[in-house]
């Protein structure tokens, strides 16, 4: 099962939480999304580069705030692009039916295609509740599985134990489906 977060609709306490934890000072912003045709829905740091060698302009890297409203909140290291114009513009496809991204600027934080950088998401919980702290300790425990068992030679490739990776898999399955029926 798949938890469906979803853009946060106003800016509230748990996201501001959120935002200080990732890039205390920075705030965030709702950035309209013209997805880049043909553009992976995951390939932010493919997309935006496409989109600057034929059309010009820049990339920020940042987070992007997604939530499932009143259990927890979360950023992922994302990427956008700035028009020459100068607007800021998420041309990598929504995963859901939003219209704008929001995303929250880190000039500290960049991407480099070569080592593959990769980045942990960063969760805060808004319902303290012991499915939504297990299910974020899943998702953290998969990320350090996979950091683990990177190929050093080919840093997008895990050599991993598939009865162990799907172990962990299933476990975050079971408590999304847990999490589903929290009042």
């Amino acid at each position: 099962m798949t938890v469906r977060q979803g853009i946060p609709k106003n800016l509230h306490q748990g996201l501001t939480i959120l935002c200080a934890k990732i890039n205390p000072g920075a705030a965030p912003c709702y950035v309209p999304i013209r997805a880049l045709p043909g553009g992976g829905a995951t390939d932010c740091f493919l997309n935006v580069p496409k989109q600057i060698a034929a059309h010009g302009g820049s990339m920020v890297h940042g987070w992007r705030i997604t939530e499932l409203p009143g259990l927890f909140i979360e950023g992922e290291f994302h990427g956008i692009w700035i028009s020459p114009a100068g607007k800021h513009i998420d041309v990598t496809p929504s995963q859901g039916v939003e219209s704008e991204t929001l995303f929250l600027p880190d000039a500290d934080k960049t991407f480099d295609e070569i080592a593959f950088t990769r980045r942990d998401n960063i969760r805060h919980p808004l319902k303290d509740h012991p499915t939504v702290h297990a299910f974020l300790a899943q998702c953290e425990a998969i990320y350090r599985y996979q950091e683990a068992h990177t190929d050093p030679r080919h840093p997008r490739l895990f050599t991993i134990k598939e009865s162990d990776y799907d172990r962990l898999l299933q476990r975050k399955s079971d408590l999304a489906r847990q999490i589903a029926m929290i009042p």
